[in-house]
């Protein structure tokens, strides 16, 4: 016995719901998790600003402390990126997707 149109649309307004539930709760968790990665960088600048004098003494040593510059501004980097792309994410803006 083949299911009538009637049962077919039924079942494909399920699926649809069942899959807008799923985005929901996946944007709710982007959000969270934007959240978290925003006080992290935020956490960071602040205590960047409040050792201002030992991070200008370390970063300006000169020899290997030259190094210290740079792996700043990758965690840097790396954590505001994240809090980024969750951010935008959350807001729902996705890149294209290659075909």
């Amino acid at each position: 016995m083949k299911p009538s149109n009637f049962d077919k649309n039924m079942a494909d307004a399920s699926f649809a719901q069942a899959e807008a539930k799923k985005k929901v709760a996946a944007q709710g968790s982007k959000a969270v998790k934007a959240a978290l990665w925003g006080l992290g960088s935020a956490c960071l600048l602040a205590l960047v600003f409040v050792n201002e004098d030992l991070v200008t003494d370390l970063f300006t040593r000169g020899k290997w402390f030259a190094a210290l510059p740079i792996a700043s501004v990758f965690i840097f980097t790396f954590v505001h990126s994240a809090f980024a792309h969750n951010f935008l994410s959350a807001l729902g803006i996705e890149p294209k997707r290659k075909k």
